[in-house]
């Protein structure tokens, strides 16, 4: 019996070593710079975090592993509330771009890298600050942050949309979003809200140290680097359990209904105009959940909203679909041509709301995606007929009214009588 103890215990020692060896001659290749071991780095193997069919729900160990395999968007100083805040004034939040209003009405677009847009596409502001009929009497200040979550955005939309008189808000958001809520920390550290006692309370600031310090004293807490690796490969034979997954769209529901909602009440206190921009990656299917959520809690607080998907299948509707048309192969960012799509439509909806307050039309009501497109193709054909063109000009004049008013009211009353045939 002894011997066999022995044995025993000289096995789980030897072991034991071995495994102490392994793993620490595993991190030691891991967290080296040798470009040989790079294809072991990536976070997702050993940070544990649930998924589902379409999307993963990254958790904070893997931002944080991100960090370290990776070493970028290291951020020296911080905002204290935001953490990272694109183009604006550091400080005071102010538009790089503000100066240029001149009294016109300020367009302001909040949301995040599909709304500030990659360098190799046109953006929204780029394409409608050139249009003379927008600029006559409107100007866009892009506020669009790359990593933006839901929450993000709106604190960028709290803090900076009440210093300015009568803004037309776009409150743009990508579906997945909403997953960035459930983090304090992503590509930096970041602030992030808790419901508490059905309240939301925000967490996580002031934000004050820089990426490299902030990762130093926050680092992953992982025990055992080949063990979690090995749970992330594929002979590992069990699967994540469905209930946990369930659970933690269900947390980020509740938050992120808490976070838009209040939002909108903040929107409905600036008593101005106003839409909601929903983004939806074009590889994901029109049914998945976050779009349907998302539409849902716009329609039961009566908030009206475009959904980009829409737009792009409004106009293939009766031709072949290209995916790369819309969005930029092997990033998922929406192309030139996609943002000037939706532009187009943004154009018609500022113009229609200064319309309505001049002219005293009814709102737009709900997502009348159907009347915006109808406009503008009105718009067009009037423009294009020069015979309809001419008795538009002569009304104008009778009028007192400037010609691109004048071609907006036919096109809306063309619209509307379509769309109650309809």
């Amino acid at each position: 019996m002894k011997k066999q103890f022995g044995n025993f215990m000289l096995i789980a020692i030897s072991t034991a070593i071995t495994l102490v060896v392994a793993e620490y001659a595993f991190r030691k290749v891991l967290f080296s710079d040798s470009n040989a071991f790079k294809s072991i780095r990536y976070a997702g193997y050993y940070s544990g975090h649930l998924s589902e069919a379409h999307e993963e729900f990254f958790n904070e160990t893997f931002w944080k592993l991100n960090y370290l395999f990776n070493r970028s968007f290291n951020i020296t100083s911080p905002h204290p509330l935001l953490g990272w805040v694109g183009s604006m004034d550091m400080e005071t939040l102010q538009h790089h771009e503000a100066g240029k209003m001149n009294g016109r009405r300020p367009v302001l677009l909040y949301g995040d890298s599909f709304a500030q847009c990659v360098d190799s596409t046109i953006c929204f502001d780029e394409y409608l600050n050139r249009d003379s009929v927008f600029t006559r009497s409107h100007y866009l200040l892009n506020f669009g942050v790359g990593g933006y979550g839901v929450d993000q955005t709106y604190l960028m939309f709290r803090e900076t949309a009440p210093k300015f008189q009568n803004p037309f808000v776009i409150f743009s958001l990508l579906t997945t979003d909403m997953d960035r809520c459930m983090l304090g920390v992503r590509d930096a550290q970041k602030p992030f809200f808790k419901l508490e006692r059905d309240s939301l309370v925000l967490r996580g600031t002031p934000i004050t140290l820089s990426s490299e310090a902030y990762f130093e004293e926050n680092p992953p807490r992982i025990t055992s680097y080949l063990w979690q690796r090995l749970k992330s490969s594929r002979v590992w034979p069990f699967k994540q359990d469905e209930a946990d997954v369930q659970s933690y769209i269900d947390d980020m529901k509740r938050l992120n209904k808490a976070i838009l909602e209040s939002a909108f009440r903040e929107l409905n206190r600036l008593n101005t105009d106003f839409v909601v921009l929903i983004f939806h990656p074009e590889h994901h299917p029109a049914d998945e959940w976050r779009l349907g959520f998302i539409r849902e809690v716009c329609e039961s607080n009566n908030v009206p909203y475009l959904l980009d998907r829409e737009i792009r299948n409004e106009e293939v509707k009766d031709g072949p679909y290209d995916p790369h048309k819309y969005a930029i192969k092997g990033d998922g960012h929406p192309t030139s041509y996609s943002n000037i799509l939706v532009s187009d439509i943004i154009k018609e909806l500022v113009l229609l709301a200064e319309l309505r307050n001049r002219m005293y039309i009814d709102p737009v009501p709900g997502n009348q995606l159907g009347l915006l497109l109808s406009i503008s193709d009105y718009k067009k054909y009037i423009y294009e007929n020069a015979d309809w063109l001419s008795h538009v000009r002569e009304k104008a004049a009778s009028r007192n009214m400037s010609l691109d008013t004048m071609v907006m009211m036919d096109a809306l009353y063309m619209a509307a009588g379509d769309n109650k045939k309809k």
